[in-house]
């Protein structure tokens, strides 16, 4: 028996002996040979639509993949996981936490796998996060489960966790990026992997432990650990990356090379079975695990002075939108404060855009980021922006969220340009009324819609130039009438479920429908045939993905304190409130109620 054949599990034996692993790489080799050389990503109109109403029972179905809302999550439209195998994290909701994963279970063993794309940029949270939480195990049988099954194993007992992590292909192949880093090439280095912008879950820190190279093996082995932003008890998840670096650009592993993937695979079965590697390394055990911070820290401390109410809260606590992991949780997603201490890592400090940004202790900065209405709070640097001289700090608090938000969408949802017609639902909101002076600054005519003529007379103080009072007249009937029966150009919808349906009677031919938000509740599955009657844009974009990288937040940060230090933006305060619980309580209430206009605060600290 070869050496590497020594002690090795049975069902590897077997595939040796049988000629198993040079069966399937000659079937893989076929397979190459016939695809093409280039496939392009995200081709969404190649996808059929399921209907999510329906229960997924067709054993080869794909509803859940297939879901408008999931699309984006997929690198192909063409390698998507069946609803019967399909990977379900544990979320509240069976279905609203989609990955693109699916349960294996091995040809001569009882080991499940599971098979997952490699993460995109956008799905890097979500795949680390499926590493990093108890999944529940699979279903005896995959044969066609209902979704009732699929929701009991979702919420089942008995769990698992993924110790190991396998990585047959390269990050980049024939120039083109594969896979995605998401933990750092340098040992004892970190990176903060932003939260799901459709989750109510922390940034995480990944940090790099220690690498081994397998030369016998063609691996190389790396000890990553996980650790939640915004938990300061939280214990850090380790797991253990093997990469495979013999497998060939668009081929299989040459004969030569077949010797070390069974190695590989010995070794992966070795590193999965050994639970020791689930702890910090040796070099880590003179500190306490908690206390293991091998890289200088890159956050920004602040004393927090605002905090701004915004209808996003209300999808963290109560609409399941955003579902919290778990309670008592701290709310709010924008601040603005003083700088109390500075990243140390020469990384951070050497970054371009870090530099730009002048921070100073001291300084004025707002910031976006879950869970900081706190007295004091530790934000990744990418989410703080430095507040200009002629800004306050009240301002900065009211204005960054909706302020970002505002400019993201009118640049990039829909470009907004002199002579459009653009309608805004909710135009007497906070957003609603930078939309309203950000069209006026553009030239663009503006229509909003909003419920007392209170309200209607701030909206054009504003700068819209039509209020429609939907409590009394007919919107789609008065739209039509303005744009003589043409439709706008756009049409930014903040409500949600209750004006979805009259949005595509009152949008233009070749119109542009982005919705902002679900203030009503989410919008109904509806048919993607209802875009084609006007060839119609529909968009669901979160702010967060506009300002993902530190250099787009640093531009349109740039460009909002820009517009607010010309007054081209003026922030209309509608109250502040104590922070206490009745007063954060009370401002809850007051947003969901409907009465106020403008922007809510709570004042932190003086």
């Amino acid at each position: 028996m070869p050496p590497y054949r020594s002690n090795l599990p049975s069902w590897l034996s077997n595939a040796y002996t049988e000629s198993h692993i040079n069966l399937v790489l000659q079937t893989l080799a076929e397979r190459e040979s016939r695809r093409k050389n280039f496939r392009p990503e995200f081709p969404l109109s190649d996808f059929s639509l399921g209907n999510p109403a329906q229960p997924c029972l067709d054993h080869y179905s794909v509803a859940v993949a297939s879901r408008r809302e999931n699309l984006p999550h997929n690198r192909y439209s063409d390698v998507v996981p069946y609803d019967r195998t399909r990977v379900i994290v544990r979320s509240g909701v069976a279905a609203g936490r989609y990955i693109n994963a699916s349960w294996i279970l091995e040809r001569f063993g009882h080991k499940w796998w599971i098979a997952t794309q490699a993460p995109l940029p956008s799905t890097a949270h979500r795949f680390l996060s499926l590493i990093s939480q108890q999944l529940p195990r699979p279903l005896r049988t995959l044969s066609t489960p209902a979704v009732d099954q699929l929701e009991a194993a979702a919420n089942s007992h008995a769990t698992t966790r993924i110790r190991t992590v396998v990585q047959l292909t390269k990050n980049v192949e024939r120039g083109r990026t594969k896979a995605h880093p998401y933990f750092p090439t340098e040992v004892g280095k970190s990176l903060i992997v932003p939260p799901d912008a459709e989750l109510s879950t922390p940034a995480l820190k990944v940090t790099l432990l220690r690498t081994q190279d397998h030369e016998d093996a063609q691996c190389i082995q790396s000890t990553v650990a996980i650790t939640p932003m915004e938990d300061d008890h939280a214990k850090a998840v380790i797991f253990q990356h093997l990469m495979y670096t013999a497998w060939p650009d668009h081929g299989v592993p040459e004969d030569e090379d077949r010797t070390s993937l069974l190695v590989f695979l010995k070794l992966v079965d070795t590193v999965n079975k050994d639970l020791s590697l689930c702890e910090y390394p040796p070099a880590a055990q003179a500190a306490q695990p908690s206390q293991y911070n091998p890289d200088p820290p890159i956050i920004v401390g602040c004393s927090v002075e605002y905090g701004g109410v915004n209808f996003i809260d209300t999808y963290f606590r109560r609409s399941g939108l955003y579902p919290l992991k778990k309670f008592p949780a701290i709310i709010g997603k924008e601040t603005a404060g003083t700088i109390l201490a500075l990243p140390t890592d020469p990384d951070v400090l050497n970054h371009p855009t870090y530099k730009k940004n002048n921070f100073v202790l001291g300084g004025r900065v707002a910031s976006d980021f879950n869970g900081s209405h706190a007295t004091y709070i530790s934000v990744p640097w990418k989410f703080v922006y430095p507040l200009p001289d002629d800004v306050s700090t009240k301002e900065g608090a009211a204005a960054l969220l909706q302020g970002l938000t505002a400019a993201t969408f009118f640049e990039e949802a829909y470009k907004v340009k002199k002579g459009d017609t653009i309608l805004v639902h909710t135009i007497a909101g906070g957003l609603g009324l930078l939309f309203a002076q950000l069209g006026r600054h553009v030239g663009a005519t503006v229509i909003g819609t909003t419920s007392t003529v209170e309200k209607a007379k701030l909206a054009k103080e504003y700068g819209a130039d039509h209020v429609i009072l939907y409590t009394q007249e007919d919107t789609v009937s008065r739209v039509l009438e303005l744009t003589n029966g043409d439709g706008v150009d756009a049409i930014f919808d903040g409500v949600g479920k209750t004006t979805f349906d009259s949005d595509f009677k009152m949008i233009k031919r070749k119109g542009t429908i982005v919705s902002v938000g679900n203030a009503s509740g989410p919008v109904e599955p509806f048919s993607l045939l209802r875009l084609v009657e006007k060839n119609v844009k529909l968009l669901r974009p979160t702010m967060s993905n506009y300002v993902y990288t530190p250099e787009e937040a640093y531009h349109y940060g740039q460009k909002v304190g820009k517009l607010l230090g010309e007054k081209a933006l003026k922030i209309h305060i509608f109250k502040e409130y104590p922070f206490t619980a009745e007063g954060v309580q009370q401002a809850q209430r007051d947003l969901t109620g409907g009465k106020t206009v403008g922007k809510l605060l709570i004042k932190i600290a003086d």
